[in-house]
């Protein structure tokens, strides 16, 4: 992982992302609130770890980024910070971020879809269950 980590700036992009790539390909980038060695970096299974402040590096740097999860607020974010990252490199997978509180939801996915219109965004309202449903 510290090896993965340590290359990311150095990563190859355009043509020669072919020839050199992690051990595991991310699919999914969570984003985080801090760096936390013990959940930061490869975790194997198509899943990347990045703290908010290194978002920007991993989007730039990370083949094949399918879907970036995040919470929808934080002490340090907010849900229009990452699609604002997002937007600005280009992405195109699916952003979708994690509540438990769903009173506001509608309101949160119209201001997005306004100021980042092709941005595939969704909420998932963490139940009292546990569970997730796609709101």
């Amino acid at each position: 992982m510290k090896e993965f980590q340590d290359n990311l700036d150095t990563y190859p992009s355009g043509a020669d992302q072919k020839d050199i790539r992690p051990s595991s390909v991310p699919s999914m980038l969570v984003v985080v609130e801090r760096n936390d060695p013990n959940i930061h970096g490869d975790l194997g299974d198509g899943i990347f770890v990045t703290c908010f402040r290194d978002l920007a590096s991993a989007i730039r740097n990370l083949p094949r980024i399918e879907i970036v999860l995040s919470p929808i607020v934080s002490v340090s974010f907010d849900v229009a910070e990452v699609a604002e990252i997002l937007f600005d490199f280009g992405f195109d997978g699916k952003f979708r971020v994690l509540t438990t509180d769903a009173s506001n939801i509608s309101v949160i996915k119209d201001d997005i879809h306004a100021m980042f219109p092709h941005l595939d965004f969704g909420v998932f309202v963490i139940t009292e269950s546990g569970g997730l449903d796609l709101a």
